[in-house]
């Protein structure tokens, strides 16, 4: 809910009404305190603001808004009081100041309609301008992002802004997508993903949303999940063997190399050129020997070649 949770006068009132006003506070403190309701952290600064003693709430707020467990809502409920109250003491600037931090945490955020109209025009000054919202950074957890099928996210930055963040899961079959929220655990969040998707083990698209406290969208992070496979024996047969093979034995002592097949011995190649150059000769003889008009020699006989 946003806004404040009672009803502020639009200037300092006197005697008995700001006795009523500071009574009527107390009173409703005591009654949810019977009631076994937590008390509103933002208490203190809520009584000193029904007695219009609005420097005692700027003190209050102050160590309020110091705190790093106030949640997201109650905080912008802190700072919308603060800029209030400089409204009240006539710091306009400051007052701006204010709401232009709260527009930035949450473009969302609105003002209750019990503040006063001069209080509600700063505010409108402040958020017409356009700022850059905070920054929210959403990161997987150190290690497996998902175990057992609890997905597990951190916040870097922006946390404080932070009202609900959300696990959105689309349905492979176009059905209605599943929403969870995150519940806090320690540094972290965590959120289950849907358990008939994680049994089919196949891989799961999901989105992260982050929210302000009035819904504004302040971070979104898509990612997947793929599951790991299941592990398997290896076959020993088709594992590499532990040590290398041992080197073949050399020869026993006394035996040469293996011998060369017979037509690359000396002895054929020599009997082969041998016989080569035979019938080369031979060739040449009968080829001089049978012209009649072949070489001669001085005594007009013909050449012989043996």
């Amino acid at each position: 809910m946003n806004g404040p949770r009672r009803r502020f006068l639009p200037w300092p009132a006197q005697g008995a009404l700001a006795a009523l006003a500071a009574a009527t506070t107390l009173a409703a403190a005591g009654a949810a305190a019977a009631q076994g309701a937590a008390p509103d952290p933002l208490g203190p600064a809520y009584e000193a603001l029904d007695a219009l003693d609005y420097e005692a709430a700027l003190q209050r707020l102050e160590s309020i808004l110091a705190r790093t467990d106030l949640p997201a809502e109650d905080r912008n409920r802190a700072l919308e009081m603060e800029a209030a109250c400089r409204v009240y003491l006539g710091d306009r600037d400051a007052a701006l100041a204010g709401f232009a931090a709260l527009h930035r945490r949450d473009p969302g955020w609105r003002l209750s309609d019990d503040y006063p109209p001069r209080v509600r025009a700063v505010y409108e000054e402040a958020f017409r301008q356009p700022r850059q919202p905070v920054r929210v950074e959403i990161r997987p957890a150190p290690g497996p992002a998902v175990r057992q099928g609890v997905l597990t996210v951190r916040l870097e930055a922006g946390a404080d802004a932070v009202d609900r963040l959300w696990l959105v899961v689309p349905r492979p079959d176009g059905a209605e997508e599943v929403r969870r929220l995150f519940v806090a655990a320690g540094p972290s969040f965590e959120a289950r993903l849907p358990e008939d998707l994680v049994r089919e083990g196949r891989p799961i698209d999901y989105v992260i949303e982050a929210q302000a406290p009035s819904g504004h969208l302040l971070a979104r992070r898509n990612d997947r999940w793929t599951p790991d496979l299941p592990y398997a024996e290896p076959d020993p047969r088709a594992l590499p063997p532990a040590f290398p093979p041992p080197p073949p034995p050399p020869p026993p002592d006394g035996a040469g190399a293996a011998e060369s097949p017979w037509y690359s011995s000396w002895w054929f190649w020599t009997i082969v050129g041998v016989a080569v150059g035979g019938a080369a000769a031979t060739g040449i003889y009968f080829g001089v020997a049978g012209t009649g008009d072949g070489p001669r020699d001085g005594s007009g006989g013909n050449w012989v070649v043996w």
